[in-house]
């Protein structure tokens, strides 16, 4: 149940910066705003959960952008697949057909939902860019300590203590690490190749129109590299 006062943000949304917060005291008052507003036929939808009361209790919520700004569309119990099922069943096949492009993090459940019940199929899908980062940050991670335990030990003690610095983009640096990021940025580093791919994608999202640019060549860049961490099997989704 959706509990008093809680809030869901949706971070595709949000990310794509159009803050998105609905905030209701009770699953009643959710119900019927949804139910009065009737069908809301929009290209693209946006699926998030977000995690309700205490413990791993979660909601599924779906928002539509459309003429007059993004729409909380559906709330729903749970993050599995069937958890959207209410969703596509108060739907016409006209406007299921209608939606192009379903920005959602990389959650098996959500992208089966799609693949089973939206015509588009996973041609629709789009991940937002806050979980794909996520997991380029995690990459780099595991290609630090990694390489931390394969160097010998004089040369793995210029990677000792940086964890928390290839966390960062270039333009968010702390200036404690500038000096430090300044020597191993551009070396031919495991590591530092890593955070250059990674800051390859971060730039790639900034472009307006990317594929118009040819940064979308930066990505698959990253998924042709050699190091191990950085392949398409890195953005497999979970299970």
């Amino acid at each position: 149940p959706v509990t008093q006062g809680a809030v869901f943000p949706n971070l595709a949304l949000r990310d794509a910066g159009l803050p998105v917060v609905l905030i209701e005291r009770d699953a009643g008052a959710v119900a019927r705003g949804l139910g009065r507003k009737g069908e809301v036929v929009s290209p693209v939808i946006c699926i998030d959960e977000k995690s309700v009361g205490r413990g791993h209790d979660y909601v599924t919520v779906v928002a539509k952008l459309t003429d007059a700004g993004p729409v909380v569309d559906y709330i729903g119990e749970g993050r599995e697949q069937s958890a959207l099922d209410p969703f596509w069943d108060a739907h016409s096949p006209e406007a299921l057909a209608a939606i192009e492009c379903v920005s959602m993090d990389m959650w098996r459940g959500y992208i089966s939902a799609v693949e089973a019940r939206l015509p588009a199929g996973r041609g629709a899908i789009t991940h937002d860019p806050f979980h794909v980062v996520q997991h380029m940050n995690r990459a780099v991670d595991a290609v630090r300590r990694q390489e931390a335990g394969l160097l010998p030990h004089d040369e793995a003690k210029a990677l000792k203590g940086t964890r928390q610095m290839w966390l960062y983009g270039i333009e968010n640096l702390p200036e404690k690490w500038g000096e430090r990021m300044r020597a191993l940025k551009d070396s031919q580093m495991k590591t530092a190749r890593a955070w250059r791919l990674k800051e390859a994608l971060r730039a790639m999202y900034k472009c307006g129109n990317w594929r118009g640019t040819g940064a979308h060549a930066d990505f698959s860049f990253v998924l042709r590299s050699s190091l191990p961490k950085l392949t398409p099997h890195s953005f497999s989704s979970p299970k």
